[in-house]
């Protein structure tokens, strides 16, 4: 209900401890998940389809986007 009224969900004060745990949390809210391939900020991977903020230096600014709305196939 908090999702369609706001458009976000902000979830606290539970414990997820591993990548794992967190993929697992992630497919109750979606079940499809994208690949993060050709995006515009260097990401690592860290297991499975959760992978990390970015790797860019704080030096660099990220400007407001729309995560791979330019790209034609996700």
């Amino acid at each position: 209900r908090h999702m369609r009224e706001a458009g976000a969900v902000l979830f606290r004060g539970f414990e997820v401890r591993t990548p794992e745990e967190f993929q697992s949390f992630a497919s109750l809210v979606t079940e499809k998940f994208v690949d993060y391939s050709r995006g515009t900020s260097p990401r690592k991977r860290v297991n499975g389809q959760v992978y990390t903020s970015t790797e860019a230096p704080p030096r660099i600014p990220i400007a407001l986007h729309c995560e791979l709305a330019y790209v034609n196939h996700y």
